[in-house]
Formats: C-alpha cells, structure tokens, sequence
C-alpha cells in the first residue's frame, strides 16, 4: 500500500523565490527582478469583498527577509483583529428570526437553549411512556399536544419527540 503523502503548507509561509517565478506565464503573477523571497497569501474569490488589503492579497514578493517578516506579522496580525471584530459582532446576535425557535445562541445567553434541551427531553419521556401503554403516534402527539400547551395543527405530522421517543423503544 502506498504512503500518503502529508498536504504542504503553503499558504502563510515565507519561501524563496525559484527560477518559476520568473518565468512569463499568463495565469502567474511574474515575480520582480530584485525578489528573494514571496509569501502567499489567501486570494480571495474575484467578486467577493473582503477587509482584507490588496497587500496581504495573493502571491506578494519580498526582497528581503525582514521585509517579509514584517509583512508575514501584520497579516497575521490582521487576521486575529478580523476574527476577534467578528466574534463581538455575533454577541447578542438576533438577526435571524428563526433564532429562538431552531435553539442557537450566541455570545453569553445559553440558558434559553439548555431550557428548551430540558423541555425537549420532558416531552420524549412522556412520549416513551405513553407509547409503551399502547397509544398511537398520533394519539401520543395530541396528548402531548394539550400537555404542555404546544401549538400543533390536529392533522400535523408528528413530533420528533415522538419519534425520537419510538427509536428509542425500538431499540
């Protein structure tokens, strides 16, 4: 069986420049003739904005290591302040309406989804229990239904509690 070989890092590394960077090809970036080392760096799709500099954008070329260096740390200093600016922008996030509904949370509020975990579970241990007395899945729906006060059409397909309530009594 052959070895699989390990993916080589390229993005975010300084290298020096080969004989290839120089060579005239239409689908590179030609490399200037005082360049010793180049870095690439992420590019992003054509059409897509970015707060990322046309600088920190592609293959750039250096002629000195320290030049590099220096360019290397400012992108990757960039790319922690980027991660850092959107990670605050999603705190308090309640841009999706769905938002309550679907159980996410962001930033500091998880007792609204540990509440509806709890309640989730309520209503698959009532379910187990009424399937094993012999309801039906419909009849379990609705008795449930009215329980904890659930605002369900009478023809509605039934609830993944009562599903996850029958797999469970499957098994």
């Amino acid at each position: 069986m052959a070895k699989k070989l390990k993916k080589r890092k390229i993005l975010n590394e300084i290298r020096e420049v080969s004989v290839y960077d120089f060579a005239d090809d239409p689908r590179r970036k030609k490399a200037p003739k005082d360049a010793k080392y180049k870095i690439v760096f992420y590019k992003p799709k054509p059409n897509e904005n970015s707060n990322i500099p046309k600088k920190f954008q592609g293959v750039q070329y250096y002629t000195t290591k320290s030049e590099a260096d220096l360019a290397l740390k400012d992108r990757l200093e960039l790319s922690e302040k980027l991660k850092l600016k959107k990670s605050k922008d999603m705190i308090g996030n309640n841009r999706n309406p769905n938002l309550g509904s679907i159980g996410v949370r962001f930033g500091e509020d998880h007792e609204v989804t540990i509440n509806q975990k709890k309640e989730f579970n309520k209503k698959v241990k009532t379910a187990k229990q009424l399937l094993k007395s012999g309801h039906t899945k419909m009849e379990t729906q609705r008795i449930i239904n009215k329980k904890f006060k659930l605002n369900r059409a009478e023809n509605a397909s039934t609830g993944r509690y009562v599903r996850v309530a029958s797999n469970l009594l499957d098994k």
